[in-house]
């Protein structure tokens, strides 16, 4: 509910005649591109901070604003509040301010319900910060259950209203999502596009494989996690739709890449086929076929 009551918040600032569906659309937009660049810097800093390499930096950045559907960053959707929350939290971690990573991390979960498994990446960055040493281990790791507590919280508000806890979680299904195992959503996906389906296929498939690389070639392994776990979890919904989409935001992603962008050849490759990518979706999107 991040996004929406940040938008009504808002909202609430202009005199109540101006209050249109016009302008609740256009503040989203709005906010939507002031997250993406707070999500960005956030993003610089972090990456330049934990690799020790401006240049790689850099280009984590042009490498995400190029992904083909960067464009939901300045629409009315949750991909920019969670890119500037979960990296937030991330630099919260980094500077071992424990209680802000809670916040960030219990926004998260707000953003989206699947957001509360950040817990477990920020748990790992805790430990490493204590070196694995369980006797270094300090009641400041307790802020981290603020992120479970956020959507323990926010289905307990629902309650009244849907009389269940679970909603947030059953409606789900609305979409199609059902428990289904990796290679049932990769080769029978439920929902199917035509050409869409496969290209989210594989896309999927080739971030998976980004993923993996990222624990080796990032220096902070909780930051591969955190990208692998998001991009892991969704293989059990039994569907392929939006995924391209809910990846733009796993910033490790990009990270990696930038750091296999430091052969000149890698770098070219990844620009253009992202930037042809991304016009091709736009393009797609802008003609109401399905993309994300």
């Amino acid at each position: 509910p991040c996004s929406p009551f940040l938008v009504k918040g808002t909202a609430a600032l202009l005199p109540a005649g101006a209050r249109t569906d016009t302008a609740l659309l256009a503040i989203g937009v709005v906010l939507s591109t002031v997250m993406l660049a707070g999500g960005l810097v956030a993003l610089r800093w972090l990456v330049t901070t934990a690799e020790g390499d401006e240049a790689v930096a850099r280009r984590a950045v042009l490498y995400l604003l190029l992904f083909p559907t960067s464009f939901f960053f300045h629409c009315f959707y949750t991909e920019s509040a969670f890119l500037l929350l979960s990296a937030a939290a991330f630099v919260a971690a980094r500077r071992r301010a424990w209680w802000a990573a809670g916040v960030c991390g219990g926004l998260t979960a707000l953003t989206r319900p699947n957001g509360v498994l950040i817990a477990a990446p920020l748990l790992l960055a805790y430990l490493g910060a204590r070196e694995w040493k369980v006797r270094r281990v300090r009641a400041d790791v307790l802020w981290l259950a603020l992120i479970p507590a956020s959507l323990l919280a926010y289905m307990a508000a629902l309650y009244p209203v849907t009389g269940t806890l679970l909603a947030p979680l059953k409606v789900q299904a609305a979409w199609g999502k059902v428990l289904a195992t990796p290679g049932e959503t990769l080769l029978e996906p439920r929902g199917t596009y035509p050409v869409t389906t496969a290209v989210e296929r594989g896309v999927v498939i080739v971030l998976l494989v980004v993923a993996v690389r990222a624990f080796w070639l990032l220096r902070d392994r909780s930051h591969a996690a955190y990208a692998a776990l998001f991009l892991a979890a969704p293989l059990f919904t039994g569907i392929l739709n939006s995924q391209a989409r809910y990846a733009a935001p796993l910033f490790p992603l990009f990270a990696a890449l930038a750091v296999l962008g430091r052969r000149p050849r890698t770098d070219w490759t990844i620009r253009v086929v992202f930037g042809v990518g991304l016009a091709a979706a736009f393009a797609a999107w802008c003609q109401g076929y399905w993309v994300g």
